[in-house]
């Protein structure tokens, strides 16, 4: 049985699934490696020893550091398209996945926010005062503020708000007991602010998520020296793989300049734009997210950037083609 829409959208039913899902089902399998490059790997892993696990587990070393307040981090980023709500769907999912206390997400990033689409939590993403109205404007326990938030993967659970609404509050609430909090911030436009470093009071550290494109590159230097006193990282972001721009290259190029930069590349399982698996990511992007993940959380800590070691420790795996972050426009 089908039903159709006025205008085309995706409530077309086939079989009781809408066309949405079905797109959703068919996508989320994609690997972040191909078949050939996993292929290879099989059949050099025969003579070789497999460096991955030893550095995946060098690359986690800072994310599970000891966080005595809860750490707030805004994603922000100065265009559409560069992967900015990706990466931090992506940095939320891996932090979660390394932490054994609890870590929260939450999508500030406006009305047609993508979060969760990236992340397919167990249920509609509450918004700030939904958060605040049931767990408490000032939550008394852990189990009354995650009772409150959307499950959205291991120990990590998700929100939605709006900057001018109740983030400000709601960040306070929820670093009360999470490790770590991240906002996905609007773009200057989005928010009509003008300010894209400022989504919310308080925070620890900034992450500004760039593409890997001559404008990209000249915002993270415009942002480096802009005068924040929050620390700040660019994600430099493979969104143009093959154009002329190498994005390990060029966030080496970024460091050196004295703008803290790590790279992200092309990874075809990100690219489907709906909800991804850490485990089909290919193993660069894994790495290089971890890396990320890791330089993030100690700078949130220590309240200075760091990048090193750790932009170095994804170089050792084999670039992988695959997919970049924020093919779905965010």
């Amino acid at each position: 049985m089908s039903t159709y829409t006025t205008d085309g959208r995706s409530d077309i039913r086939d079989d009781f699934e809408s066309v949405r899902d079905q797109q959703r089902r068919r996508l989320r399998g994609t690997t972040g490696e191909s078949w050939a490059a996993r292929a290879v790997r099989q059949v050099t892993g025969i003579v070789t020893a497999d460096p991955y696990p030893q550095q995946l587990t060098e690359a986690a070393a800072g994310v599970q550091g000891a966080v005595t307040t809860g750490r707030r981090v805004a994603v922000v980023g100065t265009r559409g398209g560069a992967g900015r709500t990706t990466t931090a769907a992506l940095l939320a999912r891996v932090i979660g996945s390394l932490r054994t206390d609890p870590v929260t997400v939450i999508d500030a990033a406006g009305a047609r926010g993508t979060l969760a689409l990236r992340l397919a939590p167990e249920q509609e993403l509450p918004t700030g005062g939904e958060v605040l109205d049931a767990a408490g404007r000032a939550p008394a326990a852990l189990a009354d503020l995650t009772g409150a938030l959307a499950p959205a993967g291991r120990n990590l659970w998700a929100a939605r708000s709006r900057p001018g609404q109740d983030l400000d509050e709601l960040v306070v609430a929820v670093s009360r007991f999470c490790a770590v909090t991240l906002v996905d911030a609007p773009t200057p436009d989005a928010a009509g602010t003008g300010q894209p470093l400022a989504p919310f009071a308080g925070a620890h550290a900034l992450l500004h998520v760039a593409p890997c494109t001559v404008a990209g590159l000249d915002d993270a230097r415009w942002l480096a020296g802009s005068g924040t006193t929050t620390p700040l990282l660019t994600a430099l972001v493979d969104v143009q793989p093959g154009a002329g721009l190498d994005v390990v290259a060029e966030a080496r190029q970024l460091d050196h300049d004295g703008v803290p930069a790590l790279p992200l590349r092309f990874d075809r399982h990100l690219a489907t734009g709906v909800e991804f698996d850490l485990s089909l990511l290919a193993r660069t992007t894994r790495l290089q997210a971890t890396a990320l993940a890791s330089a993030l959380v100690r700078t949130a800590i220590g309240g200075v950037p760091v990048t090193t070691p750790a932009l170095g420790a994804p170089d050792a795996a084999p670039a992988a083609p695959g997919a970049r972050p924020g093919s779905d426009g965010r």
